[in-house]
């Protein structure tokens, strides 16, 4: 599902200093977004390798651009966001894929989707499907997006709501299913109201 943190995850592998190490620090990100185009995708490859292109390069010509840039390169490519649109032009797919088989060995192609289809075009190993954060940390999670802060405990004018705000709080959560991005976006809704009549808005919103 969307929010629950894909994006971030792969954000996290590429800054990991083990990880940019082992690519020599050759790790190149691309949002993929719903519309798969192969020659866009490959300009935008070729230029964050440094490539200069030309606005007539065909898509052979690119394949060639691609194929020589990537030789003497071990790289982590990482395709974020692909959509079933990829589907439409599986052969497009598989020259970029081929070609890109041509970096040193060790390279490796990251993508992020929220497609099983996709996830089975793209790999012949196993996707490893994130879920929503466990119930107890992301209730912890989500009261530091609902709450101003922790320090509203101290504050006389919170003390008798906030049990109370709790409460409303506990019962909205089921409805986020352990997504980040979710508890984010109400807890800043929630947050801007802390009037219980407002939380108990939301808790009956099928927004």
């Amino acid at each position: 599902m969307g929010g629950v943190g894909k994006t971030t995850m792969a954000q996290q592998i590429c800054e990991d200093g083990v990880v940019r190490n082992h690519f020599n620090n050759c790790i190149i990100w691309i949002c993929v977004s719903d519309e798969f185009e192969v020659n866009r995708l490959t300009r935008d490859v070729l230029k964050s390798l440094g490539v200069k292109l030309q606005d007539s390069d065909t898509r052979d010509t690119l394949m060639v651009n691609l194929r020589d840039s990537v030789k003497s390169k071990k790289f982590l490519l990482v395709l974020d966001d692909m959509w079933d649109d990829v589907l439409k032009d599986e052969k497009g797919w598989r020259t970029f894929h081929r070609t890109l088989s041509n970096g040193l060995q060790g390279s490796m192609i990251l993508v992020t989707t929220r497609s099983s289809k996709v996830a089975n075009l793209v790999s012949n190993s196993d996707p490893y499907e994130l879920k929503g954060l466990q119930d107890d940390v992301f209730w912890d999670f989500f009261k530091l997006c609902a709450f101003k802060s922790n320090g509203s405990r101290n504050d006389p004018e919170m003390e008798h709501i906030r049990p109370e705000l709790e409460r409303i709080g506990r019962a909205i959560l089921p409805k986020l299913k352990g997504s980040p991005l979710a508890a984010k976006t109400l807890g800043r809704l929630l947050k801007s109201n802390l009037r219980i009549e407002h939380w108990e808005d939301i808790l009956r919103s099928e927004l």
